[in-house]
């Protein structure tokens, strides 16, 4: 559960990443899903759309995992 303050209220949305590692000729590849799960009801409804068309959650979500994975990346290969 994640709390977000925005404009003086208090968001409390469902979130988190899926992670996968799938085999890809010798090597493997590592992806992240973001998932995303608003409250029911009318006001769930305009909070995700306020929430994608508005404040761009799904590109921010985005950027935020391709960091993520790129540390991923960078801490396995040193690794090596």
């Amino acid at each position: 559960m994640a709390n977000y303050r925005y404009c003086g209220f208090r968001l409390a949305i469902q979130e988190g990443v899926t992670w996968s590692i799938e085999p890809d000729m010798g090597s493997s590849i590592l992806s992240a899903h973001v998932w995303t799960r608003f409250p029911a009801g009318a006001c769930g409804q305009f909070l995700e759309w306020y929430s994608v068309h508005i404040l761009h959650i799904i590109e921010r979500d985005r950027k935020h995992a391709r960091c993520e994975l790129e540390y991923l990346k960078r801490v396995i290969e040193r690794a090596e």
